[in-house]
């Protein structure tokens, strides 16, 4: 009896013994997790010494913290009855930071390559394939951490007795910390299937770059200017301006190519590769160019890049001024301005079609120059929110990542109610530069969740007086006068619709583009006058009703990628008896059962959800 008791207070000596490092454990774990943070916020801010010396502080934490745990100590105690599910939970929220601190490396040993201002991946017009293989290999590494991660994390229990409820607090914490990452690294994922075929890494790659100018619009945005394009093999770009398309080889000639199916702005027979771009969604505009080119190159390309003049200038903004030949040196302030709102100042058509083929080396250059990637893309991505920049691949996975980035240039396919106004120039002309637009939307939702909407259209033309010699020809670069189709882009569902303007009530006939209801009103904009007209259609799955009763109202909007960025207001109110209990940031209650949303700049498209709950 003696030797058992003796033998059993040795066990207990042996345990304690054991047991006694893990008292560092969790001031490694918390000196880790305060470090990873301070790394992240340097990492944003460009600080990469910082960052690094604090992933490095965190990993000396962390391997203390892995050696005590995963020692022969925690190998012991992690079989012990009761105290055994403690030591297990903590060897695993343990594993789940060395993970995270993995990640945090992998993030400080590629960011300065890919987004430092010493970043040589992208080096003029080459992409350093060898570079960009070990980021794909570093990405692929990242994703397989985050999913140890979290396999890590799930495997703590949480029901030890005393320690039990901080292990489940430490591990919800966790979890909630490695969200953003796993979803960044989601979305990262399908980039690095993608990047280094689109780079050329298999075959030569071929893309059609499109410099649109929305001093003459079209539903997708601006008219096409200039085209370049782009021979990528094996990281290697290599540029062709095409130049203007009413002059260029082969593109002033009415052509046949087989149409976009579904796409209704498709002339029949034979047109010009100028009207490709007729429909508002970039698939369909970019694919019709696509092909439209094939018929003139006889050669099938792999996507195209749109870019309007404003997008330029925000890339402008980014890098500094430019001296344009011709003109002097220009800013984002006044390129657009320049670009294409000075017609009068540049008479002589061999000039302007000189300025017009400009473009494409000024994004080319600002785009490709090393450094400034970060402002650049975000750069990029705002224009891309305004629709002032579109980007259309053929292959279908590297299009859904496209899509993902927000920057595919397609109208929201959301079957609730939608708002979608957009202008298509008839006479030939520059002069969509001085228009000026602005949406009023007057809501009224019933039970079902169907909706009365009045819209209100209001275009005004605020050019100024005609500055050539004798009578303003009403067409053409100089012309004050615009002449548009306005179409307004439907919610889903709708089958008709009213129109009144100029003191007529009138019913459209309404058509389908990519499945969207549409109708449009042909209009002459002369200088310095104002038109008006207000649709009236009911919107059959405007609100979801849920189970208690309540509604929640959804409502995407789109803009056009105008010189001036249209107006938008939103009137919305829910039946009598309801109260509004959530409204997105922005909008005002303007009653228990009514709110509106105000905007006069739209560079977005918003995607709002308003809910209400019958008063009880």
């Amino acid at each position: 009896m003696l030797l058992v008791l003796g033998l059993g207070f040795l066990l207990v000596v042996l345990l304690v013994v054991l047991v006694l490092p893990f008292r560092s454990v969790p001031g490694d774990a918390e000196a880790a997790r305060d470090d990873l943070k301070v790394a992240a916020d340097a990492l944003r801010a460009g600080d990469i010494a910082a960052a690094t010396g604090r992933v490095e502080s965190a990993r000396g934490h962390i391997d203390r913290a892995r050696d005590t745990t995963h020692g022969i100590g925690g190998d012991v105690w992690q079989f012990v009855p009761v105290a055994g599910g403690g030591v297990r939970d903590v060897r695993h929220l343990v594993e789940a930071l060395d993970d995270a601190t993995a990640i945090a490396e992998i993030g400080v040993e590629v960011y300065p390559q890919v987004l430092g201002e010493d970043a040589r991946i992208v080096d003029g017009t080459t992409v350093d394939m060898a570079t960009l293989e070990k980021v794909v290999s570093a990405g692929r590494d990242a994703v397989a951490r985050a999913d140890d991660a979290s396999v890590a994390l799930k495997a703590v229990d949480g029901t030890s007795p005393v320690i039990g409820a901080r292990l489940t607090a430490a591990r919800d914490e966790a979890m909630t910390a490695l969200e953003p990452v796993n979803d960044l690294l989601a979305g990262a994922e399908p980039l690095l299937d993608v990047l280094p075929t689109t780079f050329g890494s298999e075959r030569e790659m071929k893309y059609l770059v499109a410099v649109l100018n929305p001093a003459e619009l079209r539903y997708s945005g601006g008219a096409n200017t200039a085209l370049a394009t782009v021979r990528i093999a094996d990281g290697v770009a290599t540029f062709r301006d095409i130049g203007n398309l009413e002059r260029a080889p082969g593109t002033s000639r009415a052509l046949y190519w087989k149409k976009v199916p579904g796409n209704p702005f498709h002339q029949r027979g034979k047109t010009r590769i100028q009207n490709a771009t007729w429909a508002p969604d970039w698939s369909t505009s970019g694919e019709e160019l696509l092909r439209a080119w094939a018929k003139v190159t006889k050669e099938e390309f792999d996507g195209m890049v749109a870019i309007d003049v404003p997008a330029i200038a925000s890339l402008v903004e980014v890098t500094g001024p430019i001296d344009v030949p011709d003109v002097g040196t220009v800013d984002h302030t006044n390129l657009t301005q320049t670009l294409i709102g000075s017609y009068d100042r540049f008479n002589d058509i061999a000039k302007r079609r000189a300025l017009n083929r400009s473009l494409i080396p000024i994004f080319r250059d600002r785009l490709f120059a090393g450094g400034q990637f970060v402002e650049k893309f975000q750069s990029l991505g705002r224009s891309a929110a305004a629709r002032h920049f579109a980007v259309y691949l053929r292959d279908e996975k590297a299009q859904a990542l496209v899509e993902d980035l927000g920057a595919d240039g397609d109208l929201s396919d959301t079957e609730h109610d939608y708002l979608g106004v957009f202008s298509q120039n008839t006479n030939i002309a520059k002069s969509d530069y001085w228009l000026q637009r602005s949406l009023s939307s007057d809501v009224l939702l019933r039970k079902d969740g169907s909706a009365q909407v009045e819209l209100t259209v209001t275009v005004a033309n605020s050019a100024p007086p005609y500055a050539q010699a004798g009578e303003d020809p009403r067409t053409g670069y100089f012309t004050r006068w615009s002449e548009s189709a306005v179409a307004v882009f439907l919610p889903r569902g709708v089958k008709e619709a009213t129109v009144r303007r100029d003191g007529q009530t009138l019913t459209p006939f309404v058509d389908t583009s990519a499945g969207r209801p549409f109708l449009y009103q042909n209009f002459v904009f002369a200088p310095r006058t104002t038109r008006t007209m207000t649709v009236t259609y009911d919107v059959p799955r405007a609100a979801e009703v849920r189970g208690d009763g309540g509604l929640v109202y959804r409502l995407d909007a789109d803009p056009q990628g105008m010189v001036t960025p249209e107006s938008l207001a939103v009137s919305v109110r829910f039946p009598r008896g309801y109260v509004v209990r959530d409204r997105p940031t922005g909008w005002v209650r303007t009653g228990p059962s009514s709110a509106n949303w105000e905007q006069e700049v739209l560079a977005e498209s918003p995607r709002w959800t308003l809910a209400a709950l019958p008063r009880q």
